[in-house]
């Protein structure tokens, strides 16, 4: 009697975290998506990348793809508007401002770092040790929520400028 009692209990909190947990993955993307934005604003990009459309490039989840795409509706850079482009690998990856990498794309990121180099990209990661793989920015989760870490020198060698106040808000490299 208990169990059958029981299993429709069990069965729905199950549910009712599954969704949860969707929901909350679906709130980081769109955090990590208006941390994107602001790095675009807070950025200085090299001049043969100061006209036509500002292009976001991800490497990985299309959640993050989606939450761009639907900022992009809504905000420009600059009177430019803003393209959000998906890629399954850096070998496809062109013309982009900023750089993507999702952390179950790890692999991708050592190759993306020495593209974003040639190409003057901001690139962005959420990877374990990121900024020492190469990225210029990377995403941090710790119990206070989601914050960035920055690494200037790849900045200079990639031909941006960090906005001081960009520069202030990050973490210290791990």
């Amino acid at each position: 009697m208990i169990t059958r009692i029981l299993k429709p209990i069990i069965l729905l909190l199950i549910v009712l975290s599954s969704s949860f947990i969707s929901s909350f993955g679906q709130i980081k993307y769109q955090v990590y998506a208006e941390y994107l934005y602001y790095f675009a604003e807070n950025t200085k990009f090299p001049h043969d990348k100061d006209s036509g459309n500002f292009i976001i490039g991800v490497i990985g989840t299309e959640n993050l793809y989606i939450a761009i795409q639907n900022l992009a509706f809504t905000k420009k850079l600059g009177g430019r508007s803003i393209i959000v482009k998906k890629y399954a690998d850096i070998k496809h990856a062109e013309n982009c401002h900023i750089l993507f990498v999702d952390s179950n794309q790890q692999s991708e990121l050592s190759l993306a770092s020495i593209f974003s180099k040639k190409m003057h990209v901001l690139l962005v990661s959420e990877c374990n040790e990121g900024c020492r793989m190469g990225s210029t920015i990377n995403f941090i989760k710790d119990n206070e929520g989601i914050k960035f870490e920055l690494n200037d020198e790849i900045a200079k060698k990639q031909h941006l400028k960090i906005n001081t106040d960009l520069s202030r808000l990050a973490v210290p490299k791990k």
